[in-house]
């Protein structure tokens, strides 16, 4: 090696050791105890692009905030103003490995650290996971509502997880939060999703406060059937997200078109003592979709083990079985059926498809009867009742005098 190469290998350190005199701001700066100011920080880092030094600098801010601060502090970043998610800034914009690593072991050791307050939201309180299409809304493969259709009583749903079995009158007011897996690439969801969800949340702000999205980050080849790719990408996700916050318990809602029974049944094996429960909507389809969207099998034929997963046609019978499981309150299951019932008697004869009217229309009967007979077994002497659906079940309507 001649004297040029030996000068530029060692350029580097010289010049390192030149400027360690000089104090870097903020990564010197001692830290506010304003966990606003600390989450400014890491938003600023992830809005200019996250150097190497940027990584360090949050890793500082993580490794810095302890107990429930720290819980308060991933929730600012999840739903911070650019809608840049604490998993995209662990796994995507920090690629050093080594800091990835601490700041997970970080989040791990607060979870359950003796030495501060532990970073422990009530076990009556789930982070709900969820899936997208044929799940939130009318999409892919159930033909029961139309195209883009919010299924009756969803984002209630979503909410009733969010605040727990003990949520009550006052508190069931309050908005909820849901994290959406996604099996498409990350260019493909951000472009097709974003533009649908974000004026959907804009307009039931008043019910979820605010949403995350997890794409897959690549397609996975050499799986299997897409099914199996698609429930591989999630489970993926779901991996990583619940390492993001090993103090919290989750839940997960798909439906039964594509890869979620599957990719639900690996996360309750993965993480059988905090996945508290599975929700899969069974969607009505028809044979033209083909492998896309294919039966499910029943309850009787999944793996024995597997006890909290359940297959629901309405949000109010997902509802009436998180009540069972103590996932949500008895008003929360009110609420539910109530909204649902309400949407179908003023938008009913518009978002039901006329072929499958009678079908919705017994298993929203169906799924009522069960919610108002378990109200009525509780304790209290008087119990609210639940409206009526004024929905028929044929699509003739009586004329009208002139």
């Amino acid at each position: 090696m001649n004297l040029t190469d030996r000068f530029r290998r060692v350029l580097p350190w010289i010049a390192m050791s030149l400027l360690g005199c000089v104090h870097f701001q903020p990564l010197d700066r001692p830290l506010s105890d304003d966990l606003q100011e600390r989450a400014a920080i890491i938003d600023r880092a992830q809005h200019h692009g996250i150097s190497r030094r940027e990584a360090l600098i949050v890793t500082k801010v993580l490794l810095a905030t302890h107990g429930e601060d720290l819980t308060r502090l991933k929730n600012l970043i999840e739903h911070g103003p650019d809608k840049e998610t604490l998993h995209e800034l662990l796994y995507q914009q920090i690629s050093d490995e080594v800091l990835r690593q601490a700041i997970l072991t970080h989040f791990a050791r607060e979870s359950r650290s003796e030495l501060s307050p532990p970073s422990h939201p009530p076990k009556d309180k789930v982070r709900v996971l969820s899936d997208i299409d044929d799940t939130l809304y009318s999409s892919l493969c159930d033909e029961r509502f139309r195209r883009r259709t919010l299924f009756p009583g969803v984002l209630e749903f979503y909410r009733a997880l969010s605040l727990g079995v003990r949520a009550h009158d006052s508190s069931t007011q309050a908005k909820g939060s849901v994290t959406f897996l996604s099996a498409r690439p990350r260019e493909l969801a951000g472009f097709s999703y974003t533009s649908t969800l974000n004026p959907l949340f804009s307009a039931h702000s008043s019910i979820i406060g605010g949403y995350s999205l997890l794409p897959a980050p690549r397609a996975y080849s050499g799986i299997g059937n897409v099914h199996e790719v698609q429930a591989f990408a999630k489970f993926r996700n779901f991996v990583q997200y619940a390492a993001l916050y090993p103090e919290s318990d989750f839940v997960f809602i798909g439906d039964s078109g594509q890869g979620d029974l599957l990719g639900g049944e690996l996360m309750l094996y993965h993480q059988p003592e905090r996945l508290r429960a599975v929700f899969i909507h069974q969607i009505v389809t028809s044979q033209r979709h083909g492998m896309f969207c294919p039966y499910p099998r029943s309850v009787k034929d999944m793996d024995q083990g597997i006890t909290r997963l359940v297959f629901f046609d309405t949000y109010i019978g997902a509802a009436i079985q998180a009540f069972e499981w103590g996932l949500i309150s008895e008003e929360s299951l009110t609420i539910v059926a109530q909204a649902a019932i309400r949407t179908l008697n003023q938008r009913g004869a518009e978002i039901v498809n006329p072929e499958h009217r009678s079908l919705v229309v017994g298993q929203f009967r169906r799924d009522l009867r069960r919610a108002q007979e378990v109200i009525d077994h509780q304790s209290d002497a008087h119990r609210e009742r639940l409206p009526d659906l004024l929905l028929s079940e044929s699509t003739c309507h009586a004329p009208t005098s002139p």
